[in-house]
This record gives C-alpha cells, sequence and structure tokens, in this order.
C-alpha cells in the first residue's frame, strides 16, 4: 500500500499506507449516501436511474457489461414475481417466491463500480458530456463532508497537494478534529504528521504518495524533456511503439536531467520541484478557501446527477469551468 509523504525544505512525515487508501473510504461516504444503493423496494428504480447515464459496452471476454445485464435480470426477475403476485389471494398457499439474487448482485456491483477503488473506471454520459465518476465522488465529498473529509479527498485523490507555510497549523488542526471522530485512525502516524506540521510556520510542505510521482524530482522541476510529438503524458504504450532512435534520443535527455538534478543539493531540489509543481498544477493548493471550492473538475456531485434539473446543472458546471 502507497504511503503518503509530507515534505518540507526541512523535515519529513510519512502516514501509513493504510490509512491513505481508508482516506478513499471516507471521502466516498457522502457519494454513496447520495447514491443510496441499499436493497430496498425502490432499488431496481434507483439502479435504473443511475446506469442511465454509463453507456453500455459489449460483453468481451470478462462479461464487462456486467452491470447493465445484472439490471435487466432482476427487473425480469421483479416483473415475474409482479406477475405471479397479481394472481394470488390472501389465505392460500403462495407458491412462488421472489428472487433477490440478480438485485444483490445488480446493488453491489454498482456500489463497488462507485467507490473509491473503481470510480475511475466509470463514466457518466450527461447532458451531451462525460463525466468522470471518480471526480463526483470526489466532490460529493467537497460539497457535503466536514473539513477532514474534504482533507481525504484532497489527499487521496491529488497526487500532490500544497500546504503554504501560514495554513500548517489550520491543517494540523484538521487533522485533530479527524481523529476525534472524523473517521481518522489511530496509530496510523496522524500524530507526528500534526507535530511536524506545527513546527514551522513558513516552510511550505507538498504531499506525495510512493505508488505517484516522487517529491522532489527532476520530472516535476520540469527538467525530463517533453514526450515526442504525438504521444500523450504517461501513454508508454504509444510511447514503446515510436522508433527506437527517437526513444534513445529522449531516454538519454533524461538521463543528462537525472544527472544535472542530482548535482543540486536537498533545498535545491526541494525549491525547483516546487516551481515545476506550481507551474504545472497551480490549483493543488490546499487554503481555507480552496479545501472545497477547488473541485475536481467541473464542481458535479452526486446530487447533481440526481437532481430533476440534472441536465441544467451539468452544463452550468462544465460551463463554468470553461470559462475559469
Amino acid at each position: 500500500m502507497s504511503a503518503l509523504f509530507f515534505t518540507s525544505p526541512s523535515a519529513e512525515s510519512t502516514l501509513a499506507g493504510p490509512e491513505r487508501h481508508w482516506l478513499g473510504t471516507l471521502a466516498a461516504g457522502p457519494a454513496m449516501a447520495a447514491w443510496n444503493l441499499d436493497v430496498g423496494v425502490d432499488s431496481i428504480t434507483r439502479c435504473a436511474k443511475i446506469l442511465a447515464m454509463i453507456p453500455e459496452v459489449p460483453e468481451g471476454e470478462y462479461g464487462a457489461n456486467y452491470l447493465h445485464r445484472n439490471l435487466r435480470e432482476a427487473q425480469a426477475d421483479r416483473a415475474r414475481f409482479d406477475e405471479q403476485a397479481k394472481h394470488w389471494r390472501p389465505g392460500t398457499p403462495m407458491t412462488f417466491r421472489y428472487d433477490t439474487a440478480s438485485l444483490h448482485r445488480t446493488v453491489e456491483g454498482l456500489r463497488i463500480r462507485l467507490g473509491a477503488a473503481s470510480s475511475h473506471e466509470t463514466t457518466f454520459h450527461v447532458a451531451g458530456e462525460d463525466v468522470n465518476a471518480a471526480n463526483v465522488l470526489l466532490n460529493t465529498a467537497l460539497a457535503a463532508g466536514a473539513d477532514p473529509i474534504r482533507l481525504a479527498a484532497k489527499l487521496y485523490g491529488w497526487h500532490h497537494t500544497l500546504i503554504p507555510g501560514k495554513h500548517r497549523a489550520w491543517i494540523a488542526d484538521i487533522i485533530d478534529a479527524g481523529l476525534h471522530g472524523a473517521g481518522y485512525r489511530s496509530g496510523m502516524r496522524w500524530d507526528g504528521i500534526a507535530a511536524m506540521l506545527r513546527a514551522n510556520n513558513t516552510e511550505p510542505v507538498v504531499t506525495s504518495h510512493s505508488t505517484g510521482h516522487a517529491f522532489p524530482s527532476a520530472y516535476l522541476a520540469g527538467m525530463y524533456p517533453p514526450m515526442p510529438d504525438g504521444v500523450d503524458e504517461d501513454d508508454w504504450t504509444a510511447y514503446d511503439q515510436l522508433p527506437e532512435e527517437v526513444r534513445r534520443a529522449r531516454e538519454d535527455a533524461v538521463a543528462a536531467a537525472d544527472e544535472a538534478w542530482e548535482e543540486l543539493d536537498d533545498r535545491e531540489q526541494f525549491w525547483k520541484a516546487l516551481t515545476g509543481l506550481l507551474d504545472s498544477r497551480p490549483w493543488c493548493r490546499l487554503t481555507p478557501d480552496t479545501l472545497a471550492g477547488e473541485t475536481f473538475g467541473p464542481a458535479i456531485t452526486a446530487y447533481d446527477l440526481l437532481a430533476q434539473d440534472r441536465d441544467a446543472r451539468i452544463r452550468a458546471a462544465v460551463e463554468q469551468r470553461r470559462t475559469r
């Protein structure tokens, strides 16, 4: 499990790997409550409403369209039960039953796909727009959660966050609140992180996790050459298909950048990487204004997707994001 690092020019503290993943569970709470996917009398209707926003895909070798297939089976099982129930008379033996196995498969499959671990694999198509389900999950936490839940969403959802020096104690206070009733778990090194944050009010702190890009690094400092034309960042499949001489030239340039990076001392590395981070991700600051105000993509929540005026809300959120 990936640990979460809090790094300043003069100190570093680490959150235990299991707790970083637990932050995703905490952040998912408001969205999962909004989806209301408990098994009940209106579960099929609720699942159908959500799945109407998720395009069907070919079944493929592993039954990729299982969500919609499960829903159709659940609808058929319910319709069969309702038809049989119409002919039953009180006082006579009930020789039929409602088989809820398909309903439970539908609900559980949708809960998993909309949860923290799998939501990034799911896309809603609404009002002519593609909306990432992971962004919806995290934005719902920002809209409905207390500050510890909002912080959980940011620490879990972004590869890096920047805590300005003057806001370090404020983040430490949120951590304390998280430990006292908001779901943060003891024994996960939160106390050491809060102490490290309070130890200085001038140096910035940058978070990073062990399965993402390290901080500081030559990559974040902008010292690496860009990907060749036509190849997106981190699209290594396309990169591997480039001519060998193109790949070799870039790899030589990366090696030269790494050598130049190693010649810098620790503080130089920190500040150079921080400059590059802010150039590429100026929105990653954690402040009282941005903790809830800086959203994940357009500010679309689960509440918006379930609203009567859904399409108008989606268009407004997308347009607001485009005109920032």
